[in-house]
Protein backbone atom coordinates (compact mmCIF):
# COMPACT_ATOMS: atom_id res chain seq x y z
CA UNK A 1 0.00 0.00 0.00
CA UNK A 2 1.30 3.45 -0.92
CA UNK A 3 1.91 5.84 1.92
CA UNK A 4 -0.33 8.92 1.52
CA UNK A 5 1.13 12.34 0.87
CA UNK A 6 1.76 14.43 3.98
CA UNK A 7 1.72 18.20 4.01
CA UNK A 8 0.16 21.43 5.13
CA UNK A 9 -1.82 24.02 3.13
CA UNK A 10 -3.07 27.42 4.19
CA UNK A 11 -6.71 27.65 3.21
CA UNK A 12 -9.56 30.12 3.18
CA UNK A 13 -12.84 28.94 4.66
CA UNK A 14 -16.33 30.28 4.14
CA UNK A 15 -18.21 29.00 7.19
CA UNK A 16 -22.00 28.85 7.19
CA UNK A 17 -23.86 27.41 10.14
CA UNK A 18 -27.35 27.76 11.57
CA UNK A 19 -26.56 27.24 15.25
CA UNK A 20 -23.72 29.52 16.30
CA UNK A 21 -23.95 32.48 13.96
CA UNK A 22 -27.57 32.24 12.81
CA UNK A 23 -26.98 31.26 9.21
CA UNK A 24 -24.50 34.05 8.53
CA UNK A 25 -21.32 33.44 6.60
CA UNK A 26 -17.86 34.17 7.86
CA UNK A 27 -14.65 34.23 5.84
CA UNK A 28 -11.78 32.73 7.81
CA UNK A 29 -8.17 31.70 7.42
CA UNK A 30 -7.43 28.10 8.25
CA UNK A 31 -4.98 25.26 7.90
CA UNK A 32 -5.48 21.89 6.22
CA UNK A 33 -2.97 19.22 7.26
CA UNK A 34 -2.53 15.79 5.66
CA UNK A 35 -0.65 13.26 7.77
CA UNK A 36 -0.22 9.50 7.47
CA UNK A 37 -3.59 8.83 9.15
CA UNK A 38 -5.90 11.42 7.60
CA UNK A 39 -6.75 15.13 7.59
CA UNK A 40 -7.08 17.93 10.10
CA UNK A 41 -8.76 21.23 9.32
CA UNK A 42 -8.40 24.08 11.83
CA UNK A 43 -9.50 27.70 12.12
CA UNK A 44 -10.28 30.34 14.75
CA UNK A 45 -13.45 32.42 15.13
CA UNK A 46 -12.93 35.82 16.78
CA UNK A 47 -14.51 36.37 20.23
CA UNK A 48 -18.16 37.41 20.33
CA UNK A 49 -20.19 39.28 22.96
CA UNK A 50 -19.02 38.23 26.42
CA UNK A 51 -16.42 35.69 25.29
CA UNK A 52 -12.95 36.37 26.61
CA UNK A 53 -11.21 34.49 23.79
CA UNK A 54 -12.03 33.34 20.27
CA UNK A 55 -13.13 29.81 19.44
CA UNK A 56 -10.52 27.44 18.03
CA UNK A 57 -11.93 24.64 15.87
CA UNK A 58 -10.35 21.39 14.80
CA UNK A 59 -12.01 18.87 12.50
CA UNK A 60 -10.30 15.49 12.22
CA UNK A 61 -11.06 12.95 9.47
CA UNK A 62 -9.16 9.65 9.65
CA UNK A 63 -8.57 7.53 6.54
CA UNK A 64 -9.75 4.33 8.20
CA UNK A 65 -12.99 5.76 9.62
CA UNK A 66 -16.30 7.11 8.35
CA UNK A 67 -16.60 9.59 11.20
CA UNK A 68 -15.66 13.21 11.71
CA UNK A 69 -14.43 14.46 15.07
CA UNK A 70 -14.88 18.16 15.86
CA UNK A 71 -13.36 19.94 18.83
CA UNK A 72 -14.15 23.53 19.76
CA UNK A 73 -12.03 25.22 22.43
CA UNK A 74 -12.72 28.62 23.95
CA UNK A 75 -14.02 29.50 27.41
CA UNK A 76 -15.40 25.96 27.32
CA UNK A 77 -14.57 22.82 25.34
CA UNK A 78 -16.94 20.92 23.04
CA UNK A 79 -16.09 17.58 21.49
CA UNK A 80 -18.47 15.93 19.02
CA UNK A 81 -18.21 12.83 16.85
CA UNK A 82 -20.33 12.71 13.69
CA UNK A 83 -21.27 9.36 12.09
CA UNK A 84 -23.70 9.50 9.18
CA UNK A 85 -27.09 7.99 10.00
CA UNK A 86 -26.29 7.28 13.64
CA UNK A 87 -26.23 8.75 17.13
CA UNK A 88 -23.07 9.58 19.03
CA UNK A 89 -22.23 11.32 22.29
CA UNK A 90 -20.89 14.83 22.62
CA UNK A 91 -19.44 16.45 25.72
CA UNK A 92 -19.51 20.14 26.57
CA UNK A 93 -17.02 20.99 29.34
CA UNK A 94 -17.85 24.20 31.20
CA UNK A 95 -16.25 25.74 34.28
CA UNK A 96 -19.36 24.57 36.18
CA UNK A 97 -18.97 20.95 35.00
CA UNK A 98 -19.68 18.69 32.03
CA UNK A 99 -22.86 18.35 30.01
CA UNK A 100 -23.51 15.37 27.75
CA UNK A 101 -25.53 15.54 24.58
CA UNK A 102 -26.54 13.13 21.86
CA UNK A 103 -25.73 13.95 18.26
CA UNK A 104 -27.83 12.44 15.50
CA UNK A 105 -26.00 12.91 12.20
CA UNK A 106 -28.32 12.99 9.20
CA UNK A 107 -25.62 13.30 6.55
CA UNK A 108 -21.92 13.98 6.03
CA UNK A 109 -20.25 15.19 2.87
CA UNK A 110 -16.48 14.74 2.94
CA UNK A 111 -14.59 16.16 -0.04
CA UNK A 112 -11.58 14.60 -1.75
CA UNK A 113 -8.83 16.53 -0.01
CA UNK A 114 -6.03 14.73 -1.88
CA UNK A 115 -6.56 17.00 -4.89
CA UNK A 116 -5.49 20.01 -2.82
CA UNK A 117 -2.11 18.46 -2.18
CA UNK A 118 -1.53 17.79 -5.88
CA UNK A 119 -1.70 21.52 -6.65
CA UNK A 120 1.66 23.32 -6.67
CA UNK A 121 2.19 26.73 -5.11
CA UNK A 122 2.33 28.26 -8.61
CA UNK A 123 -1.14 26.89 -9.42
CA UNK A 124 -2.94 28.29 -6.37
CA UNK A 125 -6.07 30.15 -7.42
CA UNK A 126 -8.40 32.37 -5.39
CA UNK A 127 -11.38 30.90 -3.56
CA UNK A 128 -14.07 29.94 -6.05
CA UNK A 129 -11.84 28.32 -8.65
CA UNK A 130 -10.40 25.56 -6.48
CA UNK A 131 -12.71 24.74 -3.62
CA UNK A 132 -14.06 21.86 -1.62
CA UNK A 133 -17.24 21.57 0.40
CA UNK A 134 -17.42 19.78 3.74
CA UNK A 135 -21.01 19.61 5.03
CA UNK A 136 -22.59 18.21 8.19
CA UNK A 137 -26.34 17.98 8.85
CA UNK A 138 -27.26 16.94 12.38
CA UNK A 139 -29.39 17.39 15.48
CA UNK A 140 -28.11 18.04 18.97
CA UNK A 141 -30.34 16.45 21.59
CA UNK A 142 -29.94 17.71 25.14
CA UNK A 143 -32.92 15.66 26.35
CA UNK A 144 -35.77 13.68 24.79
CA UNK A 145 -37.84 16.86 24.58
CA UNK A 146 -35.18 19.35 23.49
CA UNK A 147 -33.27 19.15 20.21
CA UNK A 148 -31.72 21.64 17.81
CA UNK A 149 -31.19 21.01 14.10
CA UNK A 150 -28.05 22.40 12.52
CA UNK A 151 -26.06 22.45 9.30
CA UNK A 152 -22.36 23.28 9.12
CA UNK A 153 -21.04 24.05 5.67
CA UNK A 154 -17.33 24.69 5.11
CA UNK A 155 -16.36 25.94 1.65
CA UNK A 156 -12.59 25.43 1.57
CA UNK A 157 -10.27 27.10 -0.91
CA UNK A 158 -6.53 27.41 -1.22
CA UNK A 159 -5.13 30.62 0.20
CA UNK A 160 -3.29 32.73 -2.36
Amino acid sequence: MTKPFSGKKNVTIVLTTGLEINGAQQNLDGTLVRDEDGYSLSWVLPPEDKESIGSSYLIRINDDSDEIRMIRSDDCRLEIVFRSGSCSEGVLSLPQGQMSMRIFTHSIRIPDFDGFFAISEEEIRPLGEVELLLRLEYEIRFSEEESTANVISLQIGLAS
